[in-house]
């Protein structure tokens, strides 16, 4: 492209955009010498043949020597291609004007370019001194009739001015003010005197061809085959529209060219949504659209030859649907969530979900939470109008009155502003146990009764009431016998089904020696207690004991033998033993009085030798034969008969007991103490007695201890330790010293030696670590030097007299 510069006064431009005043008529037009170029020849070789407007030459900025200058190039300017839309680039009813001039940015000072077809005038200047087609409006002139103003391109600010002539050659002029209007004036004349020849060739023939910036200078740049996105707004009718787009190439100056488009809406599911004028490259939709269906149509424009030879490369037409807020909130059903009890203000219990199918990265979608109050019974819980969550306000739920809620949720688009759509939904919130409750007994006081001699029997059930959740371990009772049973009698247990406490003997009971007990009771959870944030705390305020009183019922006993094994020692001597004595009476007494029983006979089991014969009536027992050491029925020794006593009571009752037949066994030992001398630290008060006996059983332990209390000050208890050894605990603080203690220790059938047996208890100061005593220190009396002599002196003395 070549093209000539001058330079104009800003009245010159003045003129040709206003009419002055009475100068012209409708019909008048300006004349061409007040912007012709004397120098100039109007013809393509004179634009082609001028070397000072090269294709690839930048245009260089214009010195400004007189600011009512402004600076015009006359250039020629090549079409290669075109592709057009509208200009807003939104839908416009009807065919939409054609860009026929394009500006840009040309450096420091900023100056405007519009290139043109040929023989047309390009006027550059800086903004601020292009006049503006407003100022005719005054005293210098009035518009000029024949200029149309039509909407600007999107994005720039510009004005745009064509002026016509009559004749073939059309003038334009490119302005752009402060404002960034833009004004694209057509002489209307043109329209009506010109013919249709050469108004099609006005069309066809004028290319527009951008200019970009490299490093702050302009260059010329081919136009390419692209369409930017085509924004449509759903639920808009545009099928009244003759087209929303237009695909062009500048192929078809010179060969016809056939336009198709393809792709989802077109020649794909969902088919027939949109088509293109296989001849103008017009695109026109068929449908109203929904974005929530399809926000995106990606298309591929074809350019054809007749013979279905691609002209370009194809063109991607992406078509985008602008959201409408015509969606609401939907909340997600069935949200449920769960918080303990009393907890904390601030404790988080769920997030609601809630979604909206408008478009995500907009307000149409931005939704903002709230709780109905009417639901809120309490102002209980809070939420997070941004995020949903919601959140714990008070501390005072209690689950034991109210386990469940259930709240009336708004989820609001365009994030809760007046004129958005608003949905709602329920969730619901379940409160979770807490140990809060102490368990108590459904009554004060119990009482139960238990025969005596009976074990693993009930003896009472005691009911616990407890208002946390049932059948969890914050229910579940633990109890438990915190006095009266030292002596082992009883257990309690739960009942996992009645959450009861059974109490059952364990150990026979004797009504002769016990014939009542008062048990105290607690109960509490498996689970600690937590009470949370509340400070309010229900049932009672600690555990407390129950007191529980058992009456043991006396039953009427059998016979026992006392004691369970009777011996008897028999001599191998045949001369010292008689067959018709009796050799002992083993009777049984009455486990209630305590005395021979009545209304009993006796029996013998187990005699396997026949040694023995028994009155069934009396208990004596006699030999049948002689004794014999060397029997091969005798244990160590001893021969063994059962005898059996029986009841006459119906059912009959029975017990039993053991004569031990001892040959030439006799128990001729007494029990006798192991040391006669035992050493305690000062401060303890406990020493270990033991005894043994040289006979064996049963003539031998256990061993029965007695204390022969002295006059001293020592006071001595007895401990039972083992079947041979007891414990002597002082109760007296003995000091330092020695004691004697005086012992009588009898063996199982009461043999004990015929004096007592004294033991010396030695009292010391010991040694910390190794608990013996220390040695006592000795004063030494050492006769010196100093003794000598008065030992001397007292001899001179005598002496001297």
């Amino acid at each position: 492209m070549a093209g000539r510069r001058r330079s104009y006064s800003v009245q010159e431009v003045h003129e040709m955009i206003c009419i002055p005043n009475g100068a012209l008529s409708d019909t008048e037009s300006i004349s061409d010498d007040k912007i012709a170029d004397p120098d100039f020849v109007e013809t393509p070789e004179a634009y082609e043949s001028d070397s000072s407007f090269d294709k690839d030459e930048p245009l260089a900025d214009i010195a400004r020597t007189d600011p009512n200058q402004l600076d015009v190039e006359i250039h020629h300017a090549h079409a290669d291609s075109d592709i057009e839309a509208p200009d807003d680039n939104e839908p416009q009813p009807g065919p939409a004007p054609v860009n026929r001039g394009f500006l840009g940015d040309r450096g420091n000072p900023q100056q405007l370019t519009s290139t043109l077809h040929s023989k047309d005038l390009l006027f550059s200047t800086p903004p601020d001194e292009i006049p503006s087609p407003s100022i005719c409006n005054g005293v210098e002139g009035t518009p000029n009739p024949n200029i149309q103003l039509i909407p600007p391109p999107p994005g720039q600010s510009r004005q745009q001015l064509t002026k016509g002539y009559t004749g073939s050659k059309t003038r334009a002029i490119s302005l752009q003010n402060e404002e960034k209007n833009f004004l694209f004036l057509q002489l209307m004349d043109i329209l009506f005197r010109c013919s249709l020849f050469v108004l099609l060739a006005f069309f066809f023939t004028l290319v527009p061809v951008t200019v970009e910036g490299h490093s702050g200078v302009l260059r010329r740049q081919k136009r390419e085959w692209i369409l930017a996105p085509r924004n449509l707004t759903e639920g808009h009718d545009y099928t009244t529209y003759n087209s929303i787009a237009k695909i062009r190439s500048d192929k078809e100056s010179s060969q016809k060219i056939i336009y198709s488009l393809t792709g989802p809406g077109v020649d794909k599911d969902p088919k027939g949504r949109f088509a293109v004028d296989r001849d103008t490259g017009f695109v026109r939709v068929f449908s109203i659209l929904d974005r929530e269906e399809i926000a995106q149509y990606k298309l591929f424009g074809k350019a054809q030859y007749l013979d279905g030879s691609p002209a370009e490369k194809d063109i991607a037409l992406v078509i985008n649907v602008v959201d409408i807020n015509d969606c609401t909130p939907v909340i997600k059903a069935q949200q449920v969530g769960q918080v303990s009890e009393h907890s904390k203000p601030g404790t988080t219990v769920m997030k609601v979900i809630a979604t909206d199918d408008d478009d995500e990265n907009t307000n149409n979608a931005l939704i903002s939470y709230s709780i109905d109050t009417r639901s809120n019974s309490g102002g209980m819980f809070a939420i997070n109008s941004q995020t949903g969550e919601v959140t714990v306000v008070k501390t005072s739920l209690d689950r034991e009155t109210k386990d469940t809620y259930k709240l009336t949720i708004f989820a609001s688009d365009l994030g809760g502003q007046p004129g958005g759509n608003t949905g709602t939904g329920e969730i619901e919130i379940k409160l979770t146990d807490r140990n809060d409750n102490i368990p108590s007994l459904l009554k004060e006081t119990y009482e139960g009764s238990v025969e005596e001699n009976t074990v693993g029997v009930e003896v009472l059930r005691i009911q616990a009431a407890d208002l946390d959740l049932i059948n969890t371990e914050n229910w579940f009772a633990v109890y438990e016998i915190v006095s009266g049973n030292e002596g082992g009698y009883f257990t309690i247990t739960t009942d996992k089904a009645t959450n009861e406490g059974i109490i059952m003997t364990t150990k026979a009971l004797n009504y002769e020696e016990i014939q009542t007990l008062d048990l105290a009771v607690k109960v509490k959870n498996e689970a600690e207690y937590n009470f949370g944030s509340s400070m309010l705390i229900t049932g009672a305020s600690e555990s407390k004991s129950y007191p529980i009183k058992i009456n043991v019922i006396n039953q009427k006993e059998g016979a026992r033998f006392q004691p369970s094994v009777k011996v008897v020692a028999i001599s191998a001597d045949k001369t010292s033993v008689s067959l018709n004595k009796p050799i002992v009476t083993y009777a049984a007494i009455d486990s209630d009085t305590l005395k021979t029983a009545t209304n009993i006979r006796y029996e013998k089991w187990g005699d396997k030798d026949n040694w023995l014969s028994i009155d069934e009536k009396t208990a004596e027992i006699r030999l049948n034969k002689y004794p014999n050491r060397e029997s091969t029925f005798l244990v160590n020794g001893t021969y063994y008969v059962t005898i059996m006593a029986i009841s006459d009571d119906i059912p009959s009752k029975t017990a039993t007991g053991t004569i031990a037949i001892q040959v030439e066994d006799f128990n001729e030992h007494c029990p006798r103490l192991i040391s006669t001398t035992q050493t305690i630290c000062f401060g303890d008060n406990v020493i270990y007695v033991t005894a043994e006996d040289r006979d064996t059983f049963p003539n031998s332990a256990p061993f029965d201890f007695t204390i022969i209390q002295s006059d001293s000050k020592e006071k001595w208890i007895m401990e039972p330790f083992n079947e041979t050894t007891v414990l002597l605990r002082d109760q007296g603080n003995l000091w330092p010293g020695t004691y004697k203690v005086s012992l009588n220790i009898k063996d199982q059938q009461g043999k004990s030696c015929a004096a007592p047996q004294i033991m010396d208890v030695t009292v010391c100061t010991c040694h910390e670590t190794t608990k013996s005593c220390l040695l006592r220190r000795t004063a030494k009396a050492i006769f010196g030097a100093g003794g000598i002599l008065l030992m001397l002196l007292g001899l001179l003395l005598l002496l001297c007299e």
